[in-house]
């Protein structure tokens, strides 16, 4: 995607580069079957070590049941959005057999790779998808993520035996049959892949192959399931995996440079699990899929320190471009996520996470995170497990908490009393043990002690936020800013974005607001109006229900009618802030400040940050701040809206009833009644009687209140309507 070009553009009569998509993907699926014989043939093309994309327009002209790139994105949109609704911090961890296709050269000799080379594969593949810090695989970059996804070496053959060699399957090409290499890689799909393949929903099956030409490896894209009349066997699952030249397999100084630090197998197995290659194989208009990697009319090659097709930045260190080895380093956090969708929803890829083939090859490296560091009393912690290595059993640690140990993977601990604690996580598997521990690591707050609930300053890129992105055009970017007090904001390209009347949005990772009293939210922002009809707009809601609606609208504002959202004066470039002037709380204009109050008691609360499009200039924010006060209310528990609660009657036109549940005892409670944009109107303690108190309506106007009663025994919401 192109975004924040510099360039000064017409305000009208522009056309969407969408709108071209579809014609020039035709174009070149005529232009790969017209080469394709001479392409296969070895043909020297150093613009395409990696053959994966030709191969599936092959694929998908021999299997028409499989349809469009166009269809399977559809389809993994909707995945991605639910899973996004439903997010899972886990490990998943994929078995994997590699095939060694020799001419009878002995273990160790030629096209026969040693054990150590495989070995030393898999290690490069959990350095590159873990993001694995003092390896080749970490990065710096904001948009840089941990795929959280692990590869180990499978130790149970198809016939349920002990493999002699974990992960490897070595096969004598005279014993196939076939001719001698090297081979192209069609003659490789064709002839070798269908008789050596092992069970493609137990197994990633990797090959490494003497392939013939320049090219270094392919593999086979996913498919989306829930095809007519299709199970998941359609398509060619007998091919389907990644194939690798012998030469570039593994991470040894005397093999082929500069592709012998085992990147090329990383490129093929993010092939594997969905990614496109960053430029989208064409020009400037042509889409990955993931607007975090910027546009790009080509591949690099080599070590670029930088480079620009397409108007802005590119992304020099990604995986899925034709770099060097040493200079790859990236996937991005929209590559995770398209990876992470694929491997639990895709046929065949859904299945490898559950196989029980693979046994833990390395020993475990401990690692973990709590959910919220900073709490109060009597507020649970989730802490979830990141150690590496497939980690058999836990053993945790949690001084001043209850419980005080716990074997779960993912447990969750109360505190007390206040203070501030260290944790500790050692994780154990078949080859070894390893512990870690963050000294006080969590700061419990006593009542009336001010926490910061939740921060996010897009520093180490978008996180666990979510994008929506309806018409699959621009969208909300980590880029780097100046004038804020870190280097990078996340911000939105409105300037070259035709589609005018388009929203997209950021959504939050869940907010606990249970244990808290007297919230507020805030942030900082930048825009610049194009001119003085510009209404681009930033609207900013609140959901309830766990992200499925997003019914309270916390703040909204345009440029046009209200010349207080502006930082700065028009501007008809596109804008980036590069000065603290050009951020709200520098001048005339306030950054927003919101009462959450109305949100109190809420165990998860999502935040929704969105775009309105009016073709006019970009939008930045930052520093994503709620705050709260520890309640008196500590270890309440959120009930939810049908709870057993009687509010009756409702629709009300006076007086509403509150009747406590048989099973409670309660002397008295607070009851709150807010307007849908949080504003407390009512606030009353209410002295129950036999478990029966009422409020007055009477002085509010007819419409629809969130009402909330808030008890030793938990906080509970009801909708009403006063008629």
């Amino acid at each position: 995607m192109q975004l924040f070009g510099p360039a000064p553009r017409p305000k009208e009569n522009k056309t969407s580069m969408y709108t071209w998509r579809f014609a020039l993907s035709l174009i070149l699926l005529l232009f790969l079957l017209s080469f394709w014989g001479n392409d296969l043939a070895g043909q020297n093309r150093r613009g395409e070590p990696c053959h994966t994309m030709q191969l599936d327009s092959l694929l998908r002209v021999e299997h028409p049941e499989l349809g469009s790139r166009a269809d399977f994105e559809d389809w993994l949109a909707r995945k991605q959005v639910h899973a996004a609704q439903h997010v899972q911090r886990q490990v998943y961890t994929i078995p994997v057999v590699v095939h060694i296709i020799h001419d009878g050269e002995g273990i160790g000799v030629e096209s026969n790779i040693s054990a150590a080379r495989v070995q030393s594969q898999i290690q490069v593949l959990n350095e590159d998808f873990r993001r694995m810090t003092g390896t080749p695989g970490h990065n710096n970059d904001p948009a840089g993520a941990d795929v959280e996804i692990e590869f180990c070496l499978a130790t149970i053959a198809p016939d349920g035996s002990t493999m002699p060699e974990p992960g490897i399957d070595r096969v004598d090409r005279s014993d196939l049959g076939v001719n001698e290499p090297p081979f192209s890689s069609n003659y490789i799909r064709n002839n070798i892949l269908p008789n050596t393949i092992w069970d493609p929903e137990r197994y990633m099956n990797i090959w490494t192959v003497d392939i013939e030409g320049d090219v270094i490896g392919f593999a086979q894209l996913p498919n989306q399931s829930g095809l007519p009349g299709l199970s998941g066997s359609y398509g060619t699952p007998n091919q389907d995996g990644v194939v690798i030249t012998v030469e570039t397999f593994g991470r040894e100084s005397s093999m082929l440079p500069p592709y012998n630090g085992g990147r090329t197998t990383t490129h093929e197995v993010g092939h594997f699990l969905g990614l496109y290659h960053v430029w989208g194989d064409g020009n400037c208009s042509f889409d990955d899929y993931c607007g975090d990697t910027p546009s790009s009319a080509q591949a690099n090659y080599g070590c670029p320190s930088s480079a620009n097709s397409c108007g802005e930045a590119e992304m020099v260190t990604n995986y899925m471009d034709y770099l060097d080895d040493q200079c790859m380093n990236t996937f991005t956090q929209c590559q995770k996520q398209r990876m992470r969708t694929v491997l639990t929803n895709s046929p065949r890829r859904a299945n490898l996470i559950s196989s029980t083939v693979c046994q833990g090859q390395l020993s475990p490296i401990a690692d973990f995170r709590a959910g919220q560091s900073e709490v109060c009393l009597g507020q649970k912690v989730k802490f979830f497990d990141q150690s590496l290595y497939a980690p058999t059993s836990w053993s945790w640690s949690f001084p001043g908490g209850s419980p005080s140990t716990s074997s779960e993977a993912n447990p969750e601990v109360t505190y007390t009393q206040s203070g501030t604690y260290d944790v500790t996580l050692t994780v154990t598997n078949a080859l070894g043990t390893q512990s870690k521990t963050l000294s006080a690591y969590i700061e419990v707050g006593s009542v009336g002690q001010e926490r910061v609930i939740f921060f996010e300053d897009f520093e180490a890129g978008l996180g666990e936020w979510v994008q929506e992105n309806p018409d699959g055009g621009e969208k909300w970017e980590v880029k780097a800013v100046g004038g804020n007090e870190g280097s990078f904001a996340v911000g939105i390209n409105l300037y070259t974005y035709a589609s005018e009347g388009e929203r997209d949005a950021l959504i939050s990772p869940p907010i606990d607001l249970s244990q808290y009293n007297q919230l507020r939210l805030s942030w900082e922002y930048a825009y610049r109006p194009y001119n003085g009809q510009s209404r681009d707009s930033l609207i900013v809601y609140a959901s309830v229900d766990g992200g499925q609606t997003f019914s309270h609208r916390l703040y909204g504002n345009a440029h046009g009618g209200s010349t207080a959202f502006a930082t700065g004066a028009n501007l008809t470039t596109a804008f980036s802030p590069s000065s603290s002037s050009e951020w709200c709380g520098s001048g005339s204009t306030d950054c927003p400040s919101i009462d959450l109050s109305f949100l109190q008691g809420i165990e998860d609360v999502r935040l929704k940050f969105e775009s309105f499009n009016d073709f006019g200039n970009n939008i930045y924010f930052d520093a994503v701040k709620v705050s709260g006060i520890c309640s008196e209310y500590v270890g309440l528990s959120h009930v939810d809206y049908n709870d057993r609660w009687q509010v009756y009657p409702n629709p009300a036109s006076g007086i509403l009833h509150l009747d406590a549940p048989s099973t409670l005892s309660v002397q008295e409670v607070k009851a709150e009644v807010h307007d849908l944009s949080g504003r407390v109107l009512l606030q009353k303690t209410l002295s129950m009687h036999n478990g029966q108190g009422e409020i007055s309506l009477q002085s509010l106007p007819k419409g629809y209140y969130l009402l909330r009663i808030l008890s030793a025994s938990g906080v509970s919401h009801h909708r009403i309507l006063r008629q």
